[in-house]
């Protein structure tokens, strides 16, 4: 019979080990032997990796909200002074239209 650990999930079915448990390497079934050390120092460097990149986005990010606040800012100006156009040009209109139709009616 194999020496190598036996886990149950919830259910109480049997989860089969990871074939590096069944190994013997001197009593020590834990997997990785002496590569542990050397596994995690690259783990560990990785994770530098990841950190730098994740500081990096943060900066990126940092500076985009700040060139798009400028940016938008900029457009709601522009989108004022279109508003008011195009609502004055629709009072405009209206009232146009009403004229024209007071004198076509014979109200005025």
């Amino acid at each position: 019979m194999s020496n190598a650990p036996v886990l149950k999930d919830s259910s109480g079915r049997v989860i089969s080990g990871h074939p590096s448990w069944n190994r013997d390497d001197g009593g020590n079934n834990g997997g990785g032997g002496g590569e542990l050390e050397a596994r995690v120092a690259q783990l560990e460097t990785h994770v530098q990796y990841i950190r730098r990149d994740i500081d990096s986005l943060k900066d990126d990010v940092r500076e985009f909200r700040g060139e798009a606040k400028g940016e938008f800012s900029g457009i709601r100006s522009d989108m004022r002074v279109d508003f008011r156009l195009v609502f004055g040009s629709l009072i405009v209109v209206a009232l146009g239209l009403a004229g024209m139709m007071a004198k076509g009616f014979g109200w005025l």
